[in-house]
């Protein structure tokens, strides 16, 4: 039987991590190709959520050679008319947010659990501007959703709008919940989640964690078309209307 490693053994073997990256940090730099960008032109990083692998076309079983061990499956999400790719992590620096010119980690901050940044997709407020996300009035929306972590469970949530259905924990073939306003996702873990945009507008990807976004972890789904003002009128129900008037007459 083989036995969990207690308290002591846990803590030691922290140390050793902790120590090793402190060595690796402190050991200078890399020497990289120009082409993969330096401290005084970085390359940027971000990349737009639609830079996703085109959907497959056929309708009939293919045999697909690959360099992994496969195994045929049954593959059961509906369509959509955008699908989006969104993750979310921490970045632990010696400087604080907001700070210009090259970065340098913090193993403290990190052991810690206190990020100076929250990104989604690797950088500080990505998801936004030209990066935005963009879809009409009518149209489907499925956003694909990861948390890289290393430390934060994220409450991710979409401002102005609910989720139609929630594939939890990344599981594609169980059956979906149903009007989701926050999902949870651990670190490690993702999720899939659909909406259909009724009006236009600019909807705000954050952290239900609010005080997160002044850290970095805002996105925008620009939505364009016609508005509904209809959606936002109450209407009064007949037998209402009806003791209106009798009360009236009276």
């Amino acid at each position: 039987m083989r036995r969990s490693p207690g308290p002591s053994n846990a803590i030691w073997v922290l140390a050793i991590l902790a120590a090793t990256v402190t060595s690796a940090i402190a050991a200078g730099s890399h020497d990289h190709p120009t082409e993969n960008g330096s401290a005084e032109a970085p390359l940027d990083v971000v990349r737009p959520a639609r830079d996703l692998a085109p959907p497959i076309a056929r309708t009939e079983p293919a045999t697909v050679a690959v360099k992994l061990d496969t195994v045929e499956v049954t593959g059961g999400l509906p369509p959509v008319d955008h699908e989006f790719y969104v993750t979310q992590g921490e970045v632990y620096t010696s400087q604080p947010y907001g700070s210009k010119g090259k970065l340098t980690e913090s193993v403290e901050r990190l052991l810690d659990e206190e990020p100076e940044y929250y990104v989604f997709n690797g950088a500080a407020n990505a998801l936004a501007g030209d990066n935005a996300l963009t879809a009409k009035v009518g149209e489907t929306v499925r956003i694909y959703f990861g948390v890289d972590g290393p430390n934060k469970t994220s409450s991710f949530h979409v401002i102005g709008e609910i989720f139609d259905k929630v594939y939890q924990l990344a599981s594609l073939t169980t059956e979906p919940l149903s009007d989701v306003q926050t999902i949870t996702v651990p670190p490690g873990g993702a999720a899939a989640v659909d909406m259909k945009l009724d009006v236009p507008g600019e909807y705000v990807l954050v952290d239900h964690a609010l005080s997160r976004a002044a850290r970095g972890l805002v996105g925008k789904l620009v939505v364009s078309g016609e508005n509904r003002a209809e959606l936002f009128q109450s209407a009064t129900p007949a037998t209402a209307e009806g003791e209106h008037s009798a009360h009236r007459l009276d």
